[in-house]
């Protein structure tokens, strides 16, 4: 990280200092409601404040996402078992790169109590905390005009779920999006290490491949569709 980074970083934690102060002194104001006040200040309509999603797809599920790939493969080429799925990961990879312009690298992981090993269980609570993540961002009609992300759904070593999630910031500070995560955590009264955010300031690329640990594309270009989640399909906005 270098001198600027760290520089603007400071300025930011200042600023969220100052805006948990005036939350604990008027406990009356949501934290969230500080938020949308600071962007109205400079953005008049909300749908402004989020990066519009592309046009040129209606893709809304991890499985029209590997049917879409899948189905672009090219046909007059006879790729080898290796290179077909090569080229899907590299067709994944740029998907999400064109698609989502990621700037945000979100981790989350259930508190110990709730860990679990049911897929469906633990993508309800994700669904619930990240609902109440857009609400503090853009209040209560948050799901006509969401902050759209792609979620990578990880078992790690101990079979229990946990979340990476890649979603461009739009014209949110990062003090805004860290106001937000600590007043979802304090909301749902989770331990600081559920939620864990990071500004994707260099090496993108190297931060997205990372979340490419459990992608595995088989010989006929399909690939693990189940193990991905975008927010349309979580919020239940499918076409």
């Amino acid at each position: 990280m270098t001198n600027k980074h760290i520089a603007t970083r400071r300025r930011d934690v200042s600023k969220l200092s100052k805006r948990k102060a005036m939350a604990r002194q008027n406990q009356s104001i949501e934290t969230g409601h500080l938020i949308r006040q600071s962007m109205k200040y400079h953005h008049a309509s909300v749908r402004s404040w989020c990066k519009p999603k592309q046009s040129n797809t209606k893709i809304t599920s991890g499985q029209q996402l590997d049917s879409y790939l899948s189905s672009s493969i090219p046909t007059n080429k006879d790729f080898k078992d290796d290179f077909k799925i090569a080229w899907v990961k590299k067709a994944l990879f740029d998907w999400i790169q064109n698609t989502y312009h990621p700037t945000v690298f979100m981790t989350i992981q259930l508190p110990d109590k709730l860990k679990t090993d049911k897929m469906h269980q633990s993508k309800e609570y994700l669904r619930r905390v990240m609902s109440y993540f857009q609400r503090q961002l853009l209040g209560r009609e948050w799901i006509e005009f969401h902050l759209p992300f792609i979620c990578f759904m990880e078992e790690g070593i101990s079979g229990l779920w946990h979340y990476h999630i890649l979603f461009n910031q739009g014209k949110f500070k990062p003090w805004h999006l860290w106001l937000a995560v600590e007043n979802t955590l304090h909301h749902f009264g989770w331990p600081d290490y559920c939620m864990h955010l990071d500004i994707m300031n260099a090496d993108k690329r190297r931060v997205v491949s990372y979340c490419f640990k459990e992608v595995k594309v088989n010989i006929n270009g399909h690939f693990n569709s189940d193990r991905f989640l975008l927010s349309d399909e979580l919020f239940q906005l499918r076409d």
